[in-house]
């Protein structure tokens, strides 16, 4: 089942909505019999807000995915005595908001830029061994990036930032293990339009 929904509030502002969800039986492979562990019920929901104001445009956005079902506790092994399914609920939700600005007549700019959230929770319930294990995960992150052009060459430059915070641990104490990283990056790409058919493009990161 899916709805969506669309409204605009005048030449500039408009926004959507859209609610998915799924009810996903087990499937057959090809000699008719059920596989255990495929089935699961899926939701997503999608609120998105746009900004068009011709050079600038704005978008902000908010996802939110659900996935309840039963999963080994090590899904890359087969099911198994020792690779038991159990109850596995999952949830992500992510908000991103983008800029573009693209004045018309300026061959030097032409800006897109990102910013977004995600959260991430997990939680798998081993009954028969040490119970409820949660896992929690949460990262920020930025992208910018301009692109000029100058005669034949299209050159993109611009810069990469993203923050990690993982969090795992017993019902008991959530929190036990820890683990955080960030990484940036600067980078530059030249694109030359050698002929109208024909483009070579060559970058590094700095």
């Amino acid at each position: 089942m899916s709805t969506t929904l669309f409204g605009r509030f005048n030449d500039q502002w408009s926004a959507m909505g859209t609610l998915v969800e799924r009810d996903q039986q087990r499937y057959e492979d090809g000699n008719g019999n059920e596989q255990a562990g495929t089935e699961a019920n899926q939701q997503l929901g999608q609120l998105k807000l746009l900004g068009d104001f011709g050079a600038q445009r704005f978008t902000l956005s908010h996802e939110i995915r659900q996935d309840e079902g039963e999963r080994t506790q090590r899904p890359q092994w087969v099911i198994s005595g020792f690779n038991r399914l159990y109850s596995l609920d999952a949830e992500r939700q992510t908000s991103t908001l983008n800029y573009g600005l693209r004045p018309q007549e300026q061959t030097w700019l032409d800006l897109d830029a990102t910013l977004y959230h995600t959260t991430a929770d997990v939680e798998q319930n081993v009954a028969d061994r040490w119970g409820r294990y949660l896992g929690e995960s949460e990262t920020t992150g930025v992208s910018i990036a301009n692109t000029s052009r100058v005669g034949n060459h299209q050159v993109t430059y611009g810069l990469d930032y993203r923050d990690d915070e993982v969090t795992a641990g017993y019902a008991e104490d959530p929190t036990q293990e820890r683990e955080s990283g960030e990484i940036a990056g600067v980078f530059i790409q030249d694109d030359l339009q050698l002929t109208e058919d024909s483009k070579r493009g060559r970058g590094r990161p700095l």
